[in-house]
């Protein structure tokens, strides 16, 4: 019988740790069973999937502005048709003097578009800028009160040797391009109006 050497037996023990190191059942093992598992793996073997991070929630879409509201009507508003010959005065939505006008003939017409009261005066002396022998010319005239609206000499103004107001007075016996008004409500006007209050002028 062959008889082994000690040398053989020590070749063997490096083989037998190899095998606990990495790929053997006992490999990643805690030693006692009443050690605490280990959480990563042993060095040199690879380790189990690591716990993904949960998905960071989706940002909320940004809600739509919303569109701009209208802008508010003008707080004090002189609004003048044409057509009808009448003259409203709203403060806010409340109207606070309604009254028939006469404004520019056909051929000297009131301009429409939107304008201001450009100033206030009380009394005022209006002089023609017609020449004595123009048809268009008037003598010197004062007035109680007057409001010039628009460039060129545009007045809101009473008008006492006013006879026709309403419907067709500006045909009948309009003014240079003026809004003529009656005295008592002129009165009511003035005592309203502001400088720069807006102004409408509308054929119809």
């Amino acid at each position: 019988m062959a008889v082994r050497s000690p040398l053989h037996r020590l070749a063997l023990v490096p083989l037998a740790g190899l095998l606990l190191a990495c790929g053997s059942p006992l490999a990643g093992v805690a030693p006692s069973p009443s050690s605490s598992p280990i959480a990563t793996a042993s060095p040199g073997c690879t380790p189990g999937p690591s716990a993904e991070p949960s998905p960071s929630p989706a940002p909320s879409p940004s809600p739509s502005p919303s569109p701009a509201p209208p802008p508010p009507p003008p707080v004090h508003l002189i609004k003048i048709v044409l057509s009808s010959q009448h003259l409203w005065v709203y403060e806010g939505t409340t109207v606070v003097v309604s009254t028939d006008v006469a404004t520019g003939r056909p051929d000297l017409p009131t301009p429409t578009g939107n304008f201001h009261v450009m100033s206030k005066s009380s009394p005022f002396l209006f002089i023609s800028p017609w020449p004595k022998g123009n048809p268009n010319y008037y003598a010197p005239v004062w007035v109680s009160y007057a409001m010039p609206f628009a460039p060129g000499g545009y007045y809101i103004h009473d008008a006492t040797w006013q006879t026709n107001w309403g419907p067709g007075a500006n045909v009948r016996s309009g003014s240079h391009g003026c809004v003529n008004v009656p005295l008592s409500s002129m009165r009511a006007l003035y005592g309203w109006a502001r400088v720069g209050d807006a102004v409408n002028v509308s054929a119809n």
